[in-house]
């Protein structure tokens, strides 16, 4: 049977949420050897061993069975007997020995059980597991790479964070704030509180804005209508050969056609500073002195055909239709 690999976060992410993480390292003193013969030592009653350090160093694997134990820092687990063998010049009760795993994939099968478990903990309306989006634009032809949203990220990274701390000390107080703000985040998510970038809301059909170049002083701010287009499109709105102040700036919209995205196009739009028709029911408002050739916006619509996702909170119901100040992410 195949091994879920799946993750929302990577160990770095952990390390950003939680900068103390590698002291959680699930690492045990091992105490009490015994001499066998010569500088072949023994451990009894360790527990399972899969890792041997001397010193905080990774003693390398484990040989295959005891009687192999017989060069300078050789070891062995044997689990019929719960005895550690191991070999050493120097008397390891004078040594820090310590069994643990090594610590990349300890926190790597963390970080998977973790990001199966925050699925669980979300609603039943959420996919499993939620799917990636398009969080930033960096690529002007659409062609950006989609990623978790952050807060996923986050709440998964807490919940590792959280996890190491509790098996070190259950009764972690530093662990329960954490999970206190997992807790949280899971909660807004379910009740529609808080959006993930793959969710439809009542305000999508305006469009969401997607700074791509700004060298000149004047702001894409608000759109507004109702987009009957394709159910999905991203208009690109660029000032491509005129800029200028209100009523001399003109922009050039392009969106879906000849069966590609940014296929079709309408120019000379003159920039107004009131809200402007642009195409397929989509209008937008620009604020500022002057535009600048090459300038570069993208709005990211939804037609109204589209059903609103997890939309039980009101004040997600109760949304305007206008998008004032709503630049949701930037390239």
């Amino acid at each position: 049977m195949a091994k879920s690999t799946f993750k929302y976060c990577t160990q770095r992410d952990v390390k950003d949420c939680y900068p103390n993480i590698s002291e959680t390292d699930n690492k045990v003193v091992i105490r009490n050897w015994k001499v066998l013969s010569g500088e072949k030592y023994a451990s009894d009653n360790t527990g399972v061993v899969t890792a041997l350090f001397q010193d905080g160093e990774h003693l390398g694997s484990a040989q295959a069975d005891a009687s192999s134990v017989d060069g300078n820092l050789d070891w062995h687990y044997s689990s019929q007997w719960d005895r550690l063998y191991f070999h050493s010049a120097t008397d390891p009760n004078e040594l820090l020995m310590e069994a643990g795993e090594d610590w990349a994939t300890l926190i790597d099968r963390m970080i998977v059980n973790c990001s199966m478990e925050l699925s669980a903990m979300l609603d039943a309306r959420f996919p499993r597991p939620i799917p990636k989006s398009f969080q930033y634009a960096e690529a002007t032809d659409g062609s950006d790479t989609p990623e978790y949203d952050y807060i996923l990220v986050r709440a998964t990274a807490l919940l590792v964070a959280h996890h190491l701390l509790i098996s070190k000390d259950p009764m972690s107080e530093e662990a329960m704030k954490l999970k206190e703000e997992v807790d949280s985040i899971i909660e807004r998510l379910n009740d529609g509180s808080l959006k993930l970038g793959f969710e439809v809301d009542n305000t999508d059909t305006s469009g969401d804005i997607v700074e791509v170049t700004n060298t000149g002083s004047m702001y894409l701010m608000e759109t507004s209508g109702e987009w009957y287009g394709e159910a999905y499109d991203r208009v690109k709105i660029k000032c491509v050969d005129t800029g200028g102040a209100y009523g001399v700036a003109k922009v050039t919209a392009y969106y879906y056609g000849s069966n590609k995205i940014y296929g079709s196009s309408t120019s000379d739009i003159i920039v107004t500073g009131a809200l402007t028709d642009i195409v397929n029911g989509l209008s937008v408002r620009f604020e500022g002195k002057e535009m600048a050739i090459g300038d570069e916006w993208h709005v990211v619509l939804r037609n109204f055909h589209q059903q609103t996702t997890n939309s039980g909170v009101r004040s997600i119901r109760a949304t305007h239709g206008n998008r004032i100040n709503k630049l949701v992410y930037r390239g």
